[in-house]
């Protein structure tokens, strides 16, 4: 339970240190005095976001300590123990907002971050805001609840990481198609353009020497008389070079016994005559291996305008589709491993779409049993509160198309029928604002006696009612103070005059500032409080004898 609040330069508190009691609290009055202040720090030191204008103006820094006990709290105990923030039997939390909206926090005197401090401070106090009625109205918020009541977190837990495993095999699936969204097709496509290039997309040293057959195929005769001619010159002739050049060697060779100077020049005209032997010999092989058949010509023509076809047709020269041909080969290769891959997550995600199905079954049939308990314990809570004939159904309709959502794909709606003979209608369309703020605090005091929250927080959550069924909400609230302790911010004197505690919130203004101050009242003062917030702002005596009377009762 709390058991201080402390208050430094927040909004227009400049410094506060408040004592609380175990039971039921009030904080009485005028609008406007700043009731709401006091559980916006307390909201604010248990995690709620923080902002600069929060700052007292001329201050440096507003700063909020709240401290708990924590005697029957076993589990949060261990909570704080495994976290490495345990001090004894309590909790000190602590939060610091600077002028430049930079905020800290501190749980038992250790820095934390503000996501543990909010995980920590729900398990701390359940506030209930001033438009909790407001937000009763939404689907959203009533599934919540119903959860909440129910209880069945390991099956929440289970729909939630069922649709976090779905939800990360269909992204796997979608960054794996990238931008083949048929895989098949685009398999299929590379296969017909591979076998249509190969054969035809040849290195460039082939299409090389693909284009010397051609030249040599089309100029086939051209090359045969003139390699014939050439023989006949070089070693066929009566004059050809091998015979002039022999007639020559020998009459050197006759000269050299004269000179012998002339030795070099006979041996380099013997290897002239080699020379040209070899090459008479390497024309005659030519002449002979020289192919002039028509259908290479006329073969090589087809080979060559289908490659230049080919060529024109992906936009690259000849000499380059067959690097093209080996990249589609690669591209192939790879989507056909990305095939099984793909193959392997569809069938994942199938399975995992499965374990969807059955672990939201098991949670709406969970949902659906829940419901039944808060309906009988909703209209017995709205019969205390003045509304015997009312009537509370919980609607829980699992979808036509199951989406792998977080919290299940159930549509949870409340009902309601405020009158016997009325029909049961969305709570949203119910016209009256006290019928509503009555369902509204019988549907949050039966949801949180479930809870084991310590501090039970309800800011004006009984406004819009008054009279007879005012004492009955003061008696429910002072009731629920005996098993927790029940702070409630109200502007009812039958309300007020059943709390265990009553502190008295004013505002005073001066010509440069405005503050609020807490005042925890005596008994007598507390007869004034109760007897104002009767009578209003002129305190009668009846009015105070009628305040005496009720808090005598």
């Amino acid at each position: 339970m709390l058991r201080h609040l402390q208050i430094r330069d927040f909004a227009i508190v400049d410094h506060l240190e408040l004592d609380f009691e175990p039971g039921f609290t009030v904080f009485t009055g005028e609008t406007g005095a700043g009731k709401s202040i006091l559980l916006d720090a307390l909201g604010l030191v248990l995690g709620d976001r923080a902002a600069a204008d929060l700052v007292r103006p001329g201050a440096e820094r507003a700063a909020i300590v709240a401290s708990f006990e924590l005697e029957r709290c076993p589990a949060l105990l261990a909570e704080l123990a495994g976290r490495g923030l345990d001090a004894g039997r309590e909790c000190i939390v602590q939060r610091q907002i600077g002028a430049d909206g930079r905020s800290r926090a501190f749980v038992n005197g250790i820095a934390t971050p503000i996501g543990v401090l909010a995980e920590i401070g729900a398990r701390l106090t359940d506030i209930h805001g001033q438009h909790a009625h407001q937000l009763l109205v939404h689907r959203s918020h009533q599934r919540v609840l119903l959860d909440d009541f129910g209880g069945y977190h390991e099956e929440l837990a289970a729909v939630a990481a069922a649709a976090a495993g779905w939800r990360q095999l269909e992204e796997e699936l979608s960054a794996a198609r990238g931008d083949d969204d048929d895989v098949g097709a685009t398999v299929n496509r590379l296969r017909d353009q591979l076998e249509e290039l190969d054969g035809v997309a040849l290195a460039p040293a082939d299409i090389d020497a693909l284009e010397q057959q051609h030249r040599r195929a089309a100029n086939g005769a051209r090359l045969l008389e003139g390699a014939t001619e050439a023989l006949d010159g070089i070693a066929e002739s009566e004059a050809s070079v091998r015979d002039r050049l022999g007639r020559v060697g020998r009459l050197l060779g006759e000269l050299e016994r004269v000179d012998s100077r002339l030795a070099g020049i006979v041996r380099l005209l013997g290897d002239a005559g080699v020379a040209v032997e070899e090459a008479a010999t390497a024309l005659r092989r030519y002449v002979a291996d020289l192919d002039l058949e028509p259908d290479t010509l006329e073969r090589s023509e087809r080979q060559l305008a289908l490659l230049h076809e080919l060529a024109r047709k992906h936009r690259c020269a000849p000499a380059a589709l067959h690097e093209l041909r080996e990249r589609l080969r690669l591209r192939l290769e790879q989507l056909d491993s990305l095939g099984e891959r793909l193959e392997r997550l569809t069938r994942q995600r199938t399975e995992a779409m499965a374990g969807y199905r059955a672990a939201a079954e098991v949670l709406h049939a969970r949902r659906q049993q829940a419901a039944r308990a808060l309906e009988t314990a909703v209209a017995a809570a709205m019969a205390q509160l003045g509304m015997p004939g009312a009537m509370f159904h919980v609607d829980v309709e699992a979808p036509a198309q199951l989406q792998p959502l977080p919290e299940g794909g159930d549509t949870v709606e409340f009902q309601v029928s405020a009158n016997p003979g009325q029909p049961l209608r969305p709570l949203a369309r119910v016209a009256s604002g006290g019928e509503l703020s009555r369902m509204s605090l019988a549907i949050q005091m039966v949801v949180t006696s479930d809870r084991d929250v310590p501090t039970l927080v309800f800011d004006e959550v009984d406004a819009g009612i008054g009279g007879r069924v005012a004492e009955i909400v003061g008696h429910e609230l002072r009731r629920l103070g005996t098993r927790r302790q029940v702070l409630c911010v109200t502007h009812l004197a039958q309300v007020a005059s059943l709390a265990h505690q009553h502190f008295l919130v004013e505002k005073t203004a001066s010509a440069d500032s405005t503050r609020t101050t807490v005042t925890a009242l005596p008994p007598e003062a507390r007869t004034n409080e109760i007897a104002r917030m009767l009578g209003g702002a002129r305190v009668t005596k009846q009015a105070l004898a009628h305040a005496r009377q009720m808090l005598a009762s």
